[in-house]
């Protein structure tokens, strides 16, 4: 009895070591891309609104992050910047939103610093934000770790920009500096 039940033992393994192979080295099917969210579908819970005192943008960022410049004057470029800290510990490892704020009423692909980086050899591909016309250049900065967004609206040229002291930090930072700029609207719109 002992003999025959060695092979039905064997042959039950070998069946269920198959079957333990096939359903870790399932097949699954590839997703198709998804649109990018729009600023409702992001979760802003607990994040704070910005609102420029004198240019009509505003912004959400995230609750713990600090605005370290806001020029409200009417010289310009005009500049904010939020960063996730404060100021005196700008030398430790950290990460930058910057709104910069510049007269030009042409169009965008004209804007002397985008002219001057597609020249450098950089890319601009276009996107929409609030609607308004934008240019996306990535890859810029010592390690290619800055991005900058430009927008038109009206007589003006917006800059977002975001970088980190370090691509680690950037990189742990990604969802937070998309998140702003995807909050990014101007105020002055009926929507």
């Amino acid at each position: 009895m002992k003999l025959k039940l060695k092979p039905v033992l064997l042959v039950l393994g070998a069946f269920l070591l198959a079957l333990g192979l096939v359903s870790v080295f399932k097949v699954v099917p590839a997703q198709s891309p998804q649109p990018s969210p729009s600023p409702d579908e992001l979760n802003f819970v607990g994040w704070r609104q910005y609102r420029h005192p004198k240019f009509p943008y505003q912004l959400k960022y995230h609750h713990a992050w600090y605005i370290l410049k806001e020029d409200s004057g009417s010289q310009l470029p005009a500049t904010t910047l939020i960063a996730n800290v404060p100021e005196d510990k700008l030398g430790s490892p950290h990460v930058t939103f910057e709104v910069t704020v510049n007269s030009f009423s042409a169009e965008l692909k004209n804007y002397p610093e985008v002219v001057d980086l597609q020249n450098q050899g950089y890319v601009a591909r276009s996107l929409k934000i609030d609607q308004e016309p934008a240019l996306l250049i990535d890859n810029l900065g010592e390690g290619g770790d800055q991005i900058n967004v430009y927008v038109a609206h009206q007589e003006y040229v917006y800059r977002l920009s975001w970088t980190g002291t370090h691509p680690d930090v950037r990189s742990y930072f990604d969802k937070n500096l998309l998140q702003m700029v995807v909050s990014f609207q101007f105020t002055d719109q009926e929507k």
